[in-house]
C-alpha cells in the first residue's frame, strides 16, 4: 500500500508549494469544529486521489483511519464514558479527514516528490538530503539486521522468550548505531564530491504551472471552509 502511494508523481507540480498545501491543509482538518466542512475536506482529498489514480489506496486509508477513530471514541458514542471537549462526531471526522487530505496530497507528489519538497524548504537544512539516503539504505539495513539476529540467536542455548527479546533489542541498538554511522560517511562523501559546502541540495527553481494553480485555489477554498471564512 505505502509502495503504491510513493510510486509516481503528477506532472508539473511543484513539490514544495504541494508540501506546504498539504501541511496547512491537514493541520486545519485536525483543529475544524464543523462537520460539513470535515465532509467537503474528505469529498475534495478523495477527488485529488482519483486524479492521481490512487483512489483505492486513498479508501484504504480513510477507512482505517475511521475504523480506529470509531473504536477510539466508542465509550463516548455509547454513553460509557462522558465527552469532554468537542463531541465524538466531530473527533471521528477531524481524524478522517486529516488522513485523507495528507494522502491525497502524499499520491499527488510521491516519496521523490515529497523528498523534493523537503528538500525546497531550505529552513529544514539537511533533512531533505538524510530522507534520501534513508530510502537507498533501507534494504542494506534489513539484510544486516537478519544477519545479526541469525548470529546472535544461533549462540543462545534456550528458547526463553524474554531473552529472545533482549537479543532483539540489542540487534535495534547496534542497528542504530550503524546507521549513524554510515549515514555520517556518506555525508562526508557526498560533500567531498561537491563543488560547495552547501553540496548539491539547491534545485531548480520549479515553474507556476496551471497544476499548480489548481491545488492552490482547491486549497485555498478548502482552508477557508475549515477555519470559518466561509
Amino acid at each position: 500500500m505505502l509502495d503504491a502511494l510513493s510510486s509516481g508523481r503528477a506532472s508539473s507540480l511543484n513539490s514544495t508549494l504541494a508540501l506546504l498545501l498539504g501541511v496547512l491543509t491537514t493541520a486545519s482538518a485536525a483543529f475544524s469544529a464543523r462537520l460539513w466542512a470535515l465532509a467537503v475536506a474528505v469529498v475534495a482529498s478523495g477527488l485529488l486521489a482519483l486524479i492521481a489514480g490512487k483512489l483505492k489506496e486513498w479508501l484504504f486509508v480513510s477507512t482505517a483511519a475511521l475504523a480506529f477513530a470509531a473504536s477510539v471514541s466508542a465509550p463516548a458514542v455509547l454513553g460509557v464514558l462522558p465527552a469532554k471537549g468537542a463531541p465524538a462526531a466531530v473527533f471521528i471526522a477531524r481524524a478522517v479527514a486529516s488522513a485523507s487530505l495528507f494522502t491525497a496530497f502524499y499520491s499527488l507528489t510521491g516519496w521523490r516528490g515529497f523528498v523534493e519538497g523537503v528538500r525546497g524548504l531550505g529552513a529544514l537544512g539537511y533533512l531533505g538530503d538524510e530522507l534520501a539516503f534513508t530510502l537507498r539504505y533501507i534494504p542494506l539495513f534489513t539484510w544486516k539486521t537478519l544477519r545479526l539476529l541469525s548470529a546472535r540467536e544461533a549462540r543462545l542455548f534456550t528458547s526463553s522468550r524474554r531473552l529472545t527479546w533482549r537479543v532483539v533489542n540489542s540487534v535495534a541498538g547496534s542497528i542504530l548505531a550503524g546507521a549513524y554511522a554510515k549515514a555520517y560517511w556518506a555525508r562526508l562523501a557526498y560533500t567531498a564530491r561537491s563543488f560547495s559546502f552547501e553540496g548539491n541540495r539547491k534545485t531548480a527553481r520549479a515553474r507556476f504551472s496551471m497544476w499548480d494553480a489548481f491545488l492552490t485555489a482547491l486549497s485555498a477554498g478548502l482552508l477557508m471552509i475549515l477555519v470559518g471564512v466561509l
